[in-house]
Protein backbone atom coordinates (compact mmCIF):
# COMPACT_ATOMS: atom_id res chain seq x y z
CA UNK A 1 0.00 0.00 0.00
CA UNK A 2 2.55 2.13 1.23
CA UNK A 3 4.51 1.72 -2.30
CA UNK A 4 1.57 2.44 -4.23
CA UNK A 5 0.82 5.51 -2.59
CA UNK A 6 4.08 6.75 -3.24
CA UNK A 7 3.76 5.40 -6.95
CA UNK A 8 0.55 7.55 -7.23
CA UNK A 9 2.24 10.46 -5.89
CA UNK A 10 4.94 10.71 -8.01
CA UNK A 11 2.26 10.63 -10.79
CA UNK A 12 0.82 13.94 -9.37
CA UNK A 13 4.30 15.26 -9.06
CA UNK A 14 5.45 14.27 -12.68
CA UNK A 15 2.20 16.51 -13.51
CA UNK A 16 3.19 18.88 -11.72
CA UNK A 17 6.24 19.28 -12.96
CA UNK A 18 4.97 19.09 -16.93
CA UNK A 19 3.24 22.27 -16.25
CA UNK A 20 6.19 23.88 -14.32
CA UNK A 21 7.69 23.07 -18.01
CA UNK A 22 6.30 24.83 -21.49
CA UNK A 23 3.20 22.68 -22.18
CA UNK A 24 3.75 21.84 -26.63
CA UNK A 25 -0.01 22.38 -27.27
CA UNK A 26 -3.27 23.03 -25.91
CA UNK A 27 -4.73 19.38 -25.43
CA UNK A 28 -1.76 18.24 -23.46
CA UNK A 29 -1.90 20.93 -21.11
CA UNK A 30 -5.92 20.80 -20.99
CA UNK A 31 -5.39 16.98 -20.23
CA UNK A 32 -3.16 17.57 -17.15
CA UNK A 33 -5.22 20.47 -15.32
CA UNK A 34 -8.03 18.21 -16.03
CA UNK A 35 -6.56 14.94 -14.99
CA UNK A 36 -5.79 17.15 -11.44
CA UNK A 37 -9.24 18.33 -10.88
CA UNK A 38 -10.87 15.07 -11.30
CA UNK A 39 -8.21 13.53 -9.24
CA UNK A 40 -9.90 15.84 -5.96
CA UNK A 41 -13.43 15.61 -6.72
CA UNK A 42 -13.40 19.39 -8.60
CA UNK A 43 -13.68 18.80 -12.63
CA UNK A 44 -16.82 20.26 -14.07
CA UNK A 45 -18.87 17.22 -15.64
CA UNK A 46 -18.57 19.55 -19.35
CA UNK A 47 -15.13 19.02 -18.71
CA UNK A 48 -14.21 15.35 -18.25
CA UNK A 49 -13.45 15.00 -22.05
CA UNK A 50 -10.35 16.36 -22.06
CA UNK A 51 -9.64 13.98 -18.70
CA UNK A 52 -7.42 11.50 -21.05
CA UNK A 53 -4.65 10.59 -18.47
CA UNK A 54 -6.67 9.90 -15.28
CA UNK A 55 -5.11 9.58 -12.14
CA UNK A 56 -5.75 7.81 -8.92
CA UNK A 57 -8.13 9.74 -6.65
CA UNK A 58 -5.53 8.81 -3.60
CA UNK A 59 -2.71 10.04 -5.18
CA UNK A 60 -3.31 13.69 -4.52
CA UNK A 61 -1.99 14.89 -1.36
CA UNK A 62 -3.76 18.68 -0.50
CA UNK A 63 -0.80 20.05 1.70
CA UNK A 64 1.75 18.74 -0.20
CA UNK A 65 0.67 19.27 -3.95
CA UNK A 66 -1.22 22.31 -4.03
CA UNK A 67 0.78 25.15 -3.11
CA UNK A 68 3.54 23.96 -6.03
CA UNK A 69 0.47 23.21 -8.55
CA UNK A 70 -1.10 26.60 -8.00
CA UNK A 71 2.27 28.84 -8.62
CA UNK A 72 2.68 26.95 -11.70
CA UNK A 73 -0.43 27.89 -12.86
CA UNK A 74 -0.20 31.45 -12.16
CA UNK A 75 3.76 31.66 -12.58
CA UNK A 76 4.35 29.96 -16.20
CA UNK A 77 0.82 28.01 -17.19
CA UNK A 78 -1.47 31.58 -16.61
CA UNK A 79 0.88 34.21 -18.83
CA UNK A 80 1.46 31.66 -21.61
CA UNK A 81 -1.85 30.00 -22.46
CA UNK A 82 -4.29 32.48 -20.90
CA UNK A 83 -5.36 34.21 -25.14
CA UNK A 84 -5.31 30.40 -26.31
CA UNK A 85 -8.03 29.42 -22.95
CA UNK A 86 -9.98 32.83 -23.22
CA UNK A 87 -10.52 32.58 -26.87
CA UNK A 88 -11.85 28.64 -26.28
CA UNK A 89 -13.75 29.80 -23.05
CA UNK A 90 -11.74 27.85 -20.90
CA UNK A 91 -10.04 29.79 -18.10
CA UNK A 92 -12.82 28.33 -16.32
CA UNK A 93 -11.10 25.26 -16.38
CA UNK A 94 -7.63 27.00 -14.69
CA UNK A 95 -9.77 29.18 -12.38
CA UNK A 96 -11.56 25.83 -10.90
CA UNK A 97 -7.57 25.52 -9.03
CA UNK A 98 -8.35 29.23 -7.21
CA UNK A 99 -12.74 29.84 -7.09
CA UNK A 100 -14.20 26.63 -7.47
CA UNK A 101 -17.71 26.51 -9.26
CA UNK A 102 -20.71 26.62 -7.05
CA UNK A 103 -21.44 23.23 -7.79
CA UNK A 104 -18.32 22.39 -5.92
CA UNK A 105 -18.86 24.14 -2.64
CA UNK A 106 -20.23 21.17 -0.93
CA UNK A 107 -16.68 19.40 -1.85
CA UNK A 108 -14.42 19.15 0.87
CA UNK A 109 -11.67 19.62 -1.15
CA UNK A 110 -13.20 23.23 -2.20
CA UNK A 111 -12.13 24.38 1.37
CA UNK A 112 -8.57 23.58 0.91
CA UNK A 113 -8.07 24.93 -2.61
CA UNK A 114 -9.55 28.51 -2.22
CA UNK A 115 -7.28 28.46 1.34
CA UNK A 116 -4.08 28.02 -0.79
CA UNK A 117 -5.24 30.23 -3.39
CA UNK A 118 -4.84 32.79 -1.04
CA UNK A 119 -1.54 32.33 0.42
CA UNK A 120 -0.60 31.37 -3.69
CA UNK A 121 -1.47 34.55 -5.22
CA UNK A 122 -0.43 36.71 -1.99
CA UNK A 123 2.87 34.74 -2.47
CA UNK A 124 3.47 36.09 -5.61
CA UNK A 125 4.19 39.38 -6.69
CA UNK A 126 1.18 40.78 -8.55
CA UNK A 127 -0.43 40.61 -12.27
CA UNK A 128 -3.14 42.39 -13.66
CA UNK A 129 -4.79 38.72 -13.83
CA UNK A 130 -3.67 37.69 -9.80
CA UNK A 131 -5.22 40.73 -8.64
CA UNK A 132 -8.79 40.53 -10.69
CA UNK A 133 -8.36 36.93 -9.58
CA UNK A 134 -8.13 37.49 -6.04
CA UNK A 135 -10.90 40.38 -6.13
CA UNK A 136 -13.13 37.20 -6.91
CA UNK A 137 -11.85 34.86 -4.42
CA UNK A 138 -12.80 37.17 -1.50
CA UNK A 139 -15.90 37.80 -2.84
CA UNK A 140 -16.92 34.02 -3.68
CA UNK A 141 -15.00 32.48 -0.84
CA UNK A 142 -14.71 35.46 2.09
CA UNK A 143 -14.31 34.88 5.99
CA UNK A 144 -17.41 32.96 7.03
CA UNK A 145 -17.41 30.24 4.06
CA UNK A 146 -13.40 29.92 4.84
CA UNK A 147 -14.19 28.71 8.58
CA UNK A 148 -17.08 26.41 7.22
CA UNK A 149 -14.16 25.07 5.17
CA UNK A 150 -11.23 25.64 7.29
CA UNK A 151 -12.87 24.15 11.01
CA UNK A 152 -15.96 21.31 9.55
CA UNK A 153 -13.53 19.69 6.90
CA UNK A 154 -13.71 16.00 7.44
CA UNK A 155 -9.54 15.69 6.70
CA UNK A 156 -9.06 18.03 10.02
CA UNK A 157 -11.70 17.14 12.64
CA UNK A 158 -9.49 14.99 14.22
CA UNK A 159 -6.58 17.91 14.62
CA UNK A 160 -8.19 20.67 16.87
CA UNK A 161 -4.91 22.19 16.93
CA UNK A 162 -3.97 21.65 13.11
CA UNK A 163 -7.43 23.18 12.60
CA UNK A 164 -7.10 26.44 14.99
CA UNK A 165 -3.37 27.26 13.67
CA UNK A 166 -5.11 26.81 10.06
CA UNK A 167 -7.80 29.26 10.88
CA UNK A 168 -5.64 31.78 12.25
CA UNK A 169 -3.38 31.31 8.78
CA UNK A 170 -6.53 32.27 6.94
CA UNK A 171 -7.06 35.04 8.99
CA UNK A 172 -4.12 36.81 8.50
CA UNK A 173 -4.53 36.14 4.77
CA UNK A 174 -7.64 37.51 4.84
CA UNK A 175 -6.29 40.76 7.19
CA UNK A 176 -3.20 41.07 4.83
CA UNK A 177 -5.07 41.52 1.38
CA UNK A 178 -5.22 45.13 1.03
CA UNK A 179 -2.15 46.54 2.47
CA UNK A 180 -0.37 43.90 0.24
CA UNK A 181 -1.96 45.24 -2.78
CA UNK A 182 -1.89 48.88 -2.05
CA UNK A 183 2.05 48.32 -1.90
CA UNK A 184 2.05 46.94 -4.98
CA UNK A 185 0.35 49.77 -6.72
CA UNK A 186 1.72 52.16 -4.71
CA UNK A 187 -0.54 55.10 -6.14
CA UNK A 188 1.08 54.18 -9.92
CA UNK A 189 -1.99 52.29 -11.02
CA UNK A 190 -6.07 51.66 -9.76
CA UNK A 191 -7.03 49.13 -7.07
CA UNK A 192 -9.55 46.44 -8.08
CA UNK A 193 -12.57 48.12 -6.22
CA UNK A 194 -13.13 45.31 -3.87
CA UNK A 195 -9.79 45.36 -3.11
CA UNK A 196 -9.68 48.82 -2.07
CA UNK A 197 -9.18 49.49 1.88
CA UNK A 198 -12.77 51.06 2.12
CA UNK A 199 -14.79 48.90 0.55
CA UNK A 200 -12.82 45.60 1.83
CA UNK A 201 -13.08 46.09 5.35
CA UNK A 202 -17.10 47.21 5.21
CA UNK A 203 -17.27 43.62 3.37
CA UNK A 204 -15.37 41.99 6.16
CA UNK A 205 -16.90 43.47 8.89
CA UNK A 206 -20.55 42.21 7.18
CA UNK A 207 -18.86 38.73 6.95
CA UNK A 208 -17.42 38.68 10.11
CA UNK A 209 -20.99 39.48 11.68
CA UNK A 210 -22.51 36.52 9.87
CA UNK A 211 -19.87 34.44 11.34
CA UNK A 212 -20.51 35.68 14.75
CA UNK A 213 -24.13 35.11 14.63
CA UNK A 214 -23.59 31.85 13.40
CA UNK A 215 -21.02 30.91 15.52
CA UNK A 216 -23.38 32.32 18.35
CA UNK A 217 -26.50 30.04 17.15
CA UNK A 218 -24.31 27.04 17.19
CA UNK A 219 -23.27 27.82 20.82
CA UNK A 220 -26.25 28.29 22.31
CA UNK A 221 -28.22 25.50 20.53
CA UNK A 222 -25.14 23.27 21.14
CA UNK A 223 -24.76 22.37 17.49
CA UNK A 224 -21.95 19.85 17.01
CA UNK A 225 -20.51 19.64 14.06
CA UNK A 226 -17.87 15.99 13.12
CA UNK A 227 -16.32 16.58 17.03
CA UNK A 228 -15.69 19.95 16.58
CA UNK A 229 -18.07 21.29 18.57
CA UNK A 230 -15.61 21.89 21.82
CA UNK A 231 -13.52 24.33 18.88
CA UNK A 232 -17.16 27.08 18.99
CA UNK A 233 -16.34 28.90 21.81
CA UNK A 234 -12.78 29.60 20.98
CA UNK A 235 -13.34 30.13 17.24
CA UNK A 236 -16.24 32.79 18.48
CA UNK A 237 -13.72 34.21 20.59
CA UNK A 238 -10.93 34.72 17.67
CA UNK A 239 -13.74 35.75 15.92
CA UNK A 240 -14.43 38.82 18.41
CA UNK A 241 -10.53 39.28 18.38
CA UNK A 242 -10.56 40.10 14.23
Amino acid sequence: MAEHRDDTGNQVRDVIHKLQSPVLNLPTLLALISSLLDCIGLLPPHYRRYNTAPLHSAAFNSQRHLPPLQRALLEHVIPTWEPDLSRENLMPLVEQWFIPDAFSYTSPATGEVTVHAYKSILSLSFTPYSMNLLARLTKAYPLDRLHTSVVFSPSKDSFPQQTTLAWEDVVKSILSVPARVANFVEGKGELPKDLEQGPYFTNLCIRCEALLWKLSQERTEGVSYLGCNNLIPDNLQKVCHL
